[in-house]
Parts: C-alpha cells; sequence; structure tokens
C-alpha cells in the first residue's frame, strides 16, 4: 500500500495508465544475489491506484471527507449518510457485496470506491462463512480454520475490487 497526499481531491481525478507504476523487480534473479534499485519509484498522480483508509470516531466526518472526491460510489453497510448527496449503493450480506464487485468488474463508470463501513462489511464476510461452514462462530472451527477462511475470503474479495482498477477508500470506526 502506498501513502500519498493529495492537495485537492479535484485534482485527483486522470486514472493513470497499467504500466504508470515501475515494474517489481526480481530480487532473486540468481540465487544469493540482491539488487539495489537504480531508479527512484514514481509518485501516485491519481486516487485511482490508491486504498485509503479513514479511521476515526463515529460522526467526525469520515464519510463527508470521501463524499468530495469525485467519480466515487459509495457501498454502504449501514443505513446512514441522508444528509449528503452520494451514488450510493447499499448491502446488506455478503453475497450483495460480491454481487456489486461483479457489476463494477463489467461497467466502467466511477474511479473510486468507498466501503462505508469496512468493520461491517468484515463482519458480513465472517457471517457468510459461519453459514458456510455450519458454525456458529469462526473460533468454532478446529485449528483456525473460521478465522483463515474468512481472512481469505475476505482478502479475494477486496483484490478481486481493487483489480477492476479503481481506488478504495475504507471508512472504519474507532472502537
Amino acid at each position: 500500500m502506498r501513502v500519498i497526499k493529495v492537495a485537492s481531491p479535484a485534482k485527483a481525478v486522470a486514472a493513470p495508465a497499467k504500466n504508470d507504476l515501475p515494474p517489481i523487480r526480481n530480487m532473486s534473479s540468481t540465487p544469493g544475489k540482491y539488487e539495489l534499485p537504480t531508479t527512484k519509484t514514481t509518485p501516485l498522480t491519481s486516487l485511482a491506484l490508491a486504498m485509503i483508509l479513514m479511521y476515526g470516531e463515529p460522526k467526525i466526518g469520515k464519510t463527508g471527507t470521501a463524499a468530495e472526491f469525485p467519480d466515487n460510489l459509495f457501498i454502504f453497510t449501514e443505513r446512514g449518510a441522508s444528509g449528503l448527496s452520494v451514488d450510493a449503493v447499499y448491502v446488506d450480506t455478503w453475497d450483495d457485496f460480491k454481487g456489486f464487485v461483479e457489476t463494477l468488474r463489467r461497467e466502467p463508470r466511477f474511479k473510486l470506491v468507498t466501503l462505508d463501513t469496512w468493520d461491517r462489511l468484515y463482519d458480513l464476510c465472517s457471517d457468510w462463512v459461519c453459514t458456510k461452514q455450519n458454525i456458529d462462530d469462526p473460533g468454532d472451527a478446529p485449528w483456525s480454520k473460521g478465522w483463515r477462511a474468512i481472512r481469505k475470503e475476505f482478502d479475494n474479495e477486496i483484490n478481486r475490487l481493487r483489480n477492476t482498477g479503481r481506488g478504495i477508500i475504507m471508512v472504519s470506526h474507532a472502537a
């Protein structure tokens, strides 16, 4: 994950070409040999490849700040943000989320996706995995298999979303 500074949401609109990022070097072309970089990395100039975490107490403006970014689809897991005018869908189940990710894979609209809230999205994934494994709690599966299955499912779906070429803003509440 890269950390980027954005002076203004409106300036971070252009989607970079796939080859804007430097290639990942094969750090070990021969066993025991490592190659040091000869050029500096190129900083991100667009949010299209960024992942941003907005974390804080409820009602401090995380969603409102995310709403300032253009070409942004909100995937809400909770009813709220009624004071904002945004492109939004609501998901109540992990299957709903997976369906919207699949739709985003086919449709080029939106350069950015805001997941609000990340915490609740993880809970939806956890419920889905527990149902699939016929357990009440991830800890009920032996040898941490429940927890590993949740992590695998969650990571796979977030990676499918990232592979659409969109930036992701994750809104999360402080406990």
